[in-house]
């Protein structure tokens, strides 16, 4: 039963992929470079990440990964005429919490960057709202998904390392009690 549970969520687990893909190659279309820059971004820290920490947490690394591109992409912004007052406090907030949780990969660093995140997306969903033109909602949009995708994935962080500190409880417990 439990190895047909398993297949199952695996089967469900690649579905969800393949669903989540596809939205972000048509995502991709729709808002062009915008989107492509961070994506790019993420995608060489995913795999730097992966090198340099073989041992991770995956959740640790797609977590910090998709804020390194979120960040990257903001820094591109001090380019842009203009962009450099819109984002400075963008970057440097996420820049400090994101090497904090590089850091420490601890609870409270994922929660500070959890709300910084929720707050920084209620903002960027009500000014997608009163948007001036299409090039400011494509950019804020792609905040919004930016900063989606980082609190689902610090959350599942959060997850993962709760349970792996419950089996750490459990095994201590069983040594000590054996």
């Amino acid at each position: 039963m439990s190895a047909q549970l398993g297949r199952t969520k695996g089967i469900g687990r690649r579905i969800l992929s393949i669903a989540v893909f596809l939205a972000a190659v048509v995502y991709g279309r729709l808002a062009g470079l915008s989107f492509v820059i961070p994506v790019v971004i993420a995608t060489v820290a995913f795999f730097a990440l992966k090198k340099l920490m073989p041992k991770e947490r995956p959740a640790a690394i797609q977590l910090m990964a998709v804020q390194a591109g979120h960040w990257g992409w903001m820094s591109i912004g001090f380019l842009v005429p203009g962009g450099f007052s819109q984002v400075i406090l963008d970057v440097i907030v996420l820049g400090a919490l994101l090497i904090w949780f590089a850091a420490t990969r601890r609870a409270a660093s994922a929660y500070a960057l959890l709300a910084f995140q929720a707050v920084s997306c209620a903002v960027n969903i009500a000014s997608a709202i009163s948007a001036a033109d299409a090039s400011q909602l494509v950019a804020l949009s792609v905040h919004i998904v930016f900063r989606v995708t980082a609190m689902v994935l610090i959350v599942s962080f959060l997850l993962q390392a709760k349970r792996d500190l419950d089996l750490r409880r459990q095994s201590a417990a069983e040594h000590a009690g054996g």
